[in-house]
């Protein structure tokens, strides 16, 4: 019984550990083709949820989703709408406000001063990769397809860090 269980654990194990490597990998090539500035469509599903939000010790928190992304609109402007709750800490409140908020991934990222992954939580497939500072960071959720890893959700954040 012992030989079984212990097959099971080692079997577990192993499957962790390769799924923890293809997904290195994986982070490896994303990170590649962001800097070399060629498209990620090929990275996200044709399903994708997209995540904001925005922590500003004057403003307060800024934030929006929009679901059912097509893969190629990694690549484009994301239209989305977001709240503001003019709740920021340092600064005298202001009335919450809806508006619609333009983000390119691209011309974010070319801002930061480092790209690194920061993080793989390989139960979960949740991954950090950070960037400006240790304030912004994309958090990125990865599951296998057919056989080939994916981004099924992207959640892009910006804590104050005051």
């Amino acid at each position: 019984m012992y030989r079984i269980i212990t097959v099971c654990i080692v079997f577990i194990f192993l499957s962790v550990r390769s799924f923890s490597q293809d997904i290195r990998l994986f982070l490896n090539n994303f990170l590649e083709t962001i800097q070399s500035e060629h498209s990620l469509k090929d990275f996200f599903t044709d399903d994708w949820t997209f995540v904001y939000h925005k922590d500003d010790r004057c403003e307060g928190s800024t934030d929006g989703e929009i679901e059912n992304l097509k893969s190629h609109q990694i690549d484009e402007i994301i239209k989305l709408q977001v709240k503001n709750d003019g709740n920021g800490w340092a600064c005298e409140k202001k009335e919450p406000k809806t508006f619609e908020l333009k983000f390119n991934l691209k011309q974010q990222l070319k801002i930061w001063d480092q790209l690194e992954i920061s993080f793989i939580n390989v139960k979960n497939d949740v991954v950090y990769l950070r960037g400006y500072g240790e304030s912004d960071f994309l958090r990125i959720f990865i599951r296998k397809r057919e056989g080939k890893l994916y981004i099924t959700h992207l959640e892009y954040r910006s804590e104050d860090p005051g």
